[in-house]
């Protein structure tokens, strides 16, 4: 059920961001949640568009810098340390940034297959019940 929910917001997110997007006269397109906050209450006549719009371009900058990234990279740290036990944070830091910066999209590409092949192998097995 939870996945309907999701389809349902995802297709009305769309549709609002096509609805109101900014199409400008060289031929560019810019639009977002922010625009069709913004233009949609504009559209109906209600005050507080710009701010609600201002408000959520804040907090997706907050939660681009800290909330995902910040857990996923303690967590892959974690799981680095209890291989080859505690080392400093720098040192995972900077084995992620040289896989990020020179690995390019073949490298992530190639992770992100072996990863969904272990989910696969993984998912596919029996659950044991203890």
């Amino acid at each position: 059920m939870p996945v309907f929910r999701e389809w349902r917001r995802s297709f009305t997110e769309c549709t609002l961001g096509v609805k109101y997007r900014n199409e400008y006269p060289d031929g560019t397109v810019s639009g977002g949640p922010m625009y069709s906050t913004k233009k949609g209450f504009v559209e109906r006549g209600k005050k507080g568009g710009r701010s609600l719009a201002e408000l959520f371009s804040v907090f997706c900058i907050l939660g681009a810098l800290g909330g995902g990234n910040m857990v996923r990279a303690n967590r892959a740290h974690a799981q680095i340390s209890g291989l080859v036990g505690d080392d400093p944070g720098w040192i995972a830091g900077i084995v992620f940034a040289a896989a990020c910066l020179f690995g390019g999209g073949r490298l992530q590409e190639r992770i992100f297959k072996v990863t969904f092949c272990i989910f696969v192998v993984i998912g596919a097995r029996p659950a044991r019940v203890r």
